[in-house]
């Protein structure tokens, strides 16, 4: 790498670090974004902090929620390190669960769960199971996620026996929704 590549990463690497802490992500992402164009000409492909730089990429916009465009830098993230680090490794999960949460955000649930699902797998293998807050967070949601699908599906069939006029067979599954909301939201006091 040249003197000059050398000094320009580093330095549009120190804005979009600062521009993260000012939280102004509209100027963190092409900072980095022209970091990791000089990141990739100098390294090759496996250079694991390659993952950094599109992870931050990501970061950035997933909080001015371009989730699609968050998704495409935490996606090329993931495959460098699914490519360079143990299979078992924590940044995998996170990860997995940081894609499964912006999934969530854009409301593709069916698309979040097999990211949650795996990355809270990889949580629980790893010494002192799932106690940190990445694990935690995709716990929560997964639970949520659990729940909502839950609570579709009996409402459509509470739903389908009251419009079929069977109150009989209606009022379990209407208590078996209510059930499911109590779990999921806690009980109402």
């Amino acid at each position: 790498m040249k003197d000059r590549d050398s000094a320009s990463m580093a330095a549009l690497i120190g804005l979009g670090l600062c521009y993260l802490a000012k939280e102004d992500y509209r100027q963190a992402a092409p900072a980095y974004e022209g970091a990791l164009a000089i990141e990739e000409s100098a390294f090759p492909s496996n250079y694991t902090n390659l993952y950094v730089t599109l992870a931050q990429i990501a970061r950035s916009y997933d909080e001015l929620k371009d989730y699609n465009r968050a998704l495409h830098f935490y996606d090329r993230a993931l495959s460098l390190v699914e490519k360079t680090l143990p299979t078992e490794s924590p940044e995998i999960a996170k990860l997995l669960c940081t894609i499964g949460s912006v999934h969530l955000q854009k409301g593709d649930n069916d698309k979040a769960l097999p990211f949650l699902e795996r990355g809270l797998r990889i949580y629980g293998k790893q010494p002192g199971g799932t106690n940190d807050v990445e694990s935690t967070q995709a716990y929560l949601f997964y639970e949520r996620l659990e729940h909502t699908a839950r609570l579709g599906q009996s409402l459509k069939a509470a739903n389908d026996l009251w419009l079929k006029n069977d109150a009989a067979r209606g009022i379990p599954e209407y208590e078996r929704l209510l059930g499911y909301v109590e779990r999921a939201y806690g009980k109402e006091s």
